[in-house]
Formats: C-alpha cells, sequence, structure tokens
C-alpha cells in the first residue's frame, strides 16, 4: 500500500506513514471501539475527537490538496504554492497542506498580533513600535519557513519545490514590503493626527511640564479650545490658554483677569508667572507691563509672554493643543482642560505585548 500524500510504500496494517506522518486508510486505528475496560466518559470523548479529526484530514485530502488534478495543475506552473498562499495569508499554505488546525492556530495568531498593531499605532501616545513590528516579522519568518520545509517533505524529489535560498529570499523580500504597506498605511490613518516633540532646555513651565518630557501635540481648530488649555505656541513657547475670541484680559499688577474674573485656580494661572526672572535672554530685554488690557480676536487666544505681557496668536499659527505626556513613564498623563490625569492602563495590548 502506498501513503496518500507522499506516495511512500507502507505496511498494509499502519494506521500513519512513517515518512510524512499522515494517516492512512489502513490499519484498525480507531475505528474498533475501545475496551471494555476504557469505556468511560474520557476514553469516549477521545474517540470522537479523533474520528473528527481524521474525517476533516480525509475530507480536505480529497477536496482541494496536492492530491487533487487541480493542485498538481497549480504545482506544474507555480512552485511551492502553499509558501505562496502563507506569504499572503498566515496559515493558509497550511491549511493547503492539509494541517488544518495549524494553519487555523496560526491564522488566529497573526489576526492577534495585527489587532494588537492596530491598537498600538492608534494610541497617540505610544513611543515606539519597532520591537512589535520585529517580534511580528520573526513570527512570520519562521510560519513561512516551516510551511516550505512542510511542503518539501511531502514531495520528495518533485520539481514543484523552491530551493532553499530561493525561498528565504522571497520570504525576507515579502515580509519587508509587507512592514512597510503596514506602516504607512498606519502612520497615515493615526499618527497623522498627532505630533510628539520633546521638550528641551531649563524647567521654564515646571512643575507642569518638564525637560526631556515627550509631549503629544494634537492640532484642534479655534472652537475647541477652552480656557485653561495648554498649547505649544511655537517651538519654544508652551503656555495656557488665558483668554478665547471675545475676551476681555486684563493685567494690572501682576494680577490677571478675563472677564472681569480673576484667574486664580492652580489650572486656569499661566504656567510661568508674571515678572519672572527665568527667562531666556532674548524676553530679558522687554520689561514686565504692569498695566494691560487685551481684547482678543475671533480666532485667536490669549497667553502670558515669557511672564512679560499678554499677547494673542491666531490659534492657526500654533502648533497644536498639548494633550499629553507619553514619556517617561513615571510622568505619562492626558491633559484634560489643562489638568494632569493619570493615563489609564492599556488592556488588550498591555497583555498581548507585556506591558
Amino acid at each position: 500500500m502506498n501513503c496518500p500524500e507522499c506516495g511512500q510504500s507502507v505496511p498494509d496494517i499502519a494506521t500513519r506513514c512513517p515518512n510524512c506522518q499522515a494517516h492512512t486508510a489502513a490499519g484498525f486505528g480507531s475505528t474498533l471501539p475501545p475496551r471494555a475496560s476504557q469505556r468511560d466518559s474520557r476514553a469516549r470523548l477521545t474517540l470522537h475527537l479523533s474520528e473528527i479529526t481524521q474525517g476533516f484530514e480525509r475530507f480536505f485530502r480529497t477536496h482541494g490538496l496536492p492530491e487533487t488534478w487541480l493542485s498538481r495543475r497549480i504545482e506544474r506552473y507555480l512552485a511551492s504554492p502553499e509558501l505562496w498562499l502563507s506569504l499572503i495569508l498566515p496559515g493558509s499554505g497550511h491549511i493547503y497542506l492539509g494541517r488544518v488546525i495549524l494553519g487555523g492556530l496560526l491564522l488566529a495568531i497573526a489576526t492577534a498580533f495585527l489587532i494588537g498593531l492596530v491598537l498600538l499605532f492608534g494610541d497617540e501616545f505610544i513611543t515606539n513600535v519597532n520591537s512589535h513590528l520585529l517580534l511580528f516579522g520573526l513570527f512570520l519568518g519562521i510560519v513561512h519557513m516551516h510551511v516550505w520545509s512542510l511542503g518539501s517533505r511531502m514531495r520528495p524529489g518533485s520539481g514543484g519545490t523552491l530551493p532553499r535560498g530561493t525561498a528565504t529570499v522571497l520570504i525576507m523580500v515579502v515580509v519587508a514590503m509587507q512592514f512597510t504597506l503596514v506602516e504607512t498605511v498606519m502612520r497615515r490613518q493615526f499618527f497623522g493626527l498627532a505630533d510628539q516633540i520633546y521638550i528641551r532646555g531649563q524647567a521654564f513651565w515646571a512643575p507642569v511640564l518638564m525637560p526631556n518630557d515627550l509631549l503629544v501635540i494634537q492640532a484642534a481648530p479655534a472652537g475647541d479650545i477652552a480656557r485653561g488649555d495648554l498649547l505649544m505656541i511655537s517651538r519654544t513657547i508652551c503656555e495656557r490658554v488665558l483668554g478665547i475670541a471675545n475676551d476681555i484680559v486684563e493685567l494690572k499688577a501682576g494680577r490677571i483677569t478675563c472677564n472681569d474674573l480673576p484667574l486664580i485656580g492652580t489650572h486656569s494661572q499661566p504656567l510661568m508667572e508674571w515678572g519672572t526672572a527665568y527667562v531666556p535672554d532674548g524676553a530679558n530685554r522687554h520689561y514686565a507691563i504692569d498695566h494691560q488690557r487685551t481684547a482678543v480676536p475671533q480666532g485667536h487666544i490669549a497667553y502670558l509672554w515669557w511672564g512679560r505681557e499678554i499677547r494673542t496668536v491666531a490659534v492657526t499659527e500654533t502648533h497644536g493643543r498639548i494633550v499629553g505626556i507619553s514619556a517617561p513613564p513615571e510622568r505619562r498623563c492626558r491633559f484634560e482642560n489643562g489638568r494632569p490625569l493619570p493615563y489609564p492602563q492599556r488592556t488588550f495590548t498591555r497583555y498581548l505585548w507585556g506591558w
């Protein structure tokens, strides 16, 4: 009797081929009922699972696997079709070769990886995804090489298998192209809405913002800006919004009011106090103004410029609203109307990636 998978001669009573471990139609195997001493629930469950598994394998061996005329015709024009299927959809190559359970498991793992990457890219507070992409790449490389070696064992000496060197180069090129595509799509879809900027220099805005903080900046229209929000006015100025359109902001003897209401709350006062000497050299040439009354035009906001005077700027000319701090980890937080709130723990990605 010949093996239905690799064609090697096997004993008539063998239930598996010694070469490729494929099930054969001969032998007794699980066709006989269990002995009386083994007729318990566990033995019956094992028997049923074995029969179901063999039924699936027999079905896939006779419907679209390499023993059919379609698969033979494909292999006549395309070497290692299981590898090409795996490159398109991880796990599909194993299903093509009849390893249905293993192929389904690999497909589920690949799907979990992709879901995790989508969630990570969608998190504007993420700082680096290179390690996650590298781990996914190693997984894909192992899956593709395994399906190629499995196909070469199932058709020994056949010209329908790619050489090892060619298969290795093909896997590396396709995986690199897939990573480039995934990263490009993800960054355009998610990272295009936010920017991350490091604070350099001295602690001008301590303790709210500190040097080496990685700020998450998000573009926001003027209508979404509220008093108390933190804005990055320029690459060197970060300040709190003291007034929005149509507000009257007044500075008198170091006391700031908005529409005749004093700004006395911790999260309503400017980041830098009025008249402070802890400013860059360029600002030291300007004296701190003792009295000033400013009306905020439409589309503008008012802020305290280096503790010297009230200035207004168009929202479209700023870099955007500071929505939080993503690094270092001990300072990670999200700003809600200028108030630092602890950043919520990740759920799915935390367990998937060990965070």
